[in-house]
């Protein structure tokens, strides 16, 4: 059984048989605290009695999901950032292997990132209007982006030119960046905007051994001889971890069916990045 609670200590609370699973683990002043979700989405934890007075709130710690009047920056003072991480896969919230960030070197864009280290698609530097690789920003574009520079912090946020517009950007466990729009009468979410726009330009989307196809559905699958190392999570859309050999290579075997290993020509494929390449002895 799970309970979110405000402790003795004023701090948010979410525990499972009286284990602390998540805390706000900020320093409160109040010995009364309350917590309020606004209509903006941002869950707040705060003084009972003076609601200016906010210790902690969920826009300064994003998740998968950017709403509108939420911030995505560098803090310069203590080198930390404010990024989106993607969901593990669609049924698991824990953090994921994709994520999206400001540029740690102090440029205008945005960087999506394999494992926080591989950068595998870029904004483009904003110009004060638009990212100059999100063309879609050019034309009826409902959204108000912002930039803010200084001493302390560089940090984008961003409003709707209509309140009556719910809207989210989600780093999605696809490996996309993906700007949605809430449509009542379908009572499902409209996408805007995506980026890559190549399902396969995600770095290592389909993991050792898979192999993946912009023009079919699913996008991975694994080569020949191979099948997902974990189905349960290709299921679930996360195909991080790839594909394993159907049977164990016997080229160190003195056995008959050692002479069955060999190489498989694959076609039309693009070599992975960071591919190497190998000789043999003389060659």
């Amino acid at each position: 059984m799970s309970e979110l609670r405000i402790s003795d200590d004023g701090n948010l609370v979410l525990d499972q048989s009286e284990a602390i699973i998540w805390t706000t683990n900020t320093s409160v002043s109040s010995n009364s605290t309350v917590a309020v979700i606004l209509d903006s989405g941002n869950l707040q934890l705060r003084d009972a009695s003076n609601e200016s007075n906010v210790f902690w709130q969920s826009f300064d710690h994003p998740t998968d999901t950017w709403l509108p009047g939420g911030k995505l920056g560098l803090n310069k003072v203590t080198n930390q950032t404010q990024h989106l991480t993607a969901w593990k896969n669609s049924a698991d919230p824990a953090p994921g292997i994709f994520s999206l960030e400001i540029d740690p070197n102090g440029t205008s864009q945005y960087f999506t990132l394999w494992n926080m280290t591989t950068r595998y698609w870029t904004s483009g530097i904003w110009n004060d209007k638009i990212f100059s690789n999100v063309p879609e920003m050019t034309s009826n574009y409902i959204y108000d982006f912002q930039y803010v520079s200084n001493e302390k912090e560089n940090y984008f946020t961003y409003a709707v030119n209509d309140d009556k517009i719910i809207t989210r950007l989600v780093m999605d466990v696809s490996g996309q960046i993906k700007q949605s729009t809430w449509v009542a009468t379908q009572q499902s979410w409209q996408q805007f905007w995506f980026q890559p726009i190549q399902q396969c330009q995600v770095y290592a989307l389909c993991g050792a051994f898979g192999r993946c196809n912009d023009i079919v559905t699913p996008f991975c699958n694994c080569v020949k001889g191979f099948s997902p190392k974990s189905q349960s999570d290709w299921n679930l859309g996360d195909q991080s971890g790839g594909c394993v050999r159907d049977t164990p290579l016997a080229c160190q075997s003195s056995s008959p069916n050692s002479e069955k290993d060999k190489f498989l020509k694959m076609t039309n494929m693009r070599l992975p990045v960071n591919s190497h390449n190998l000789s043999g002895v003389g060659e």
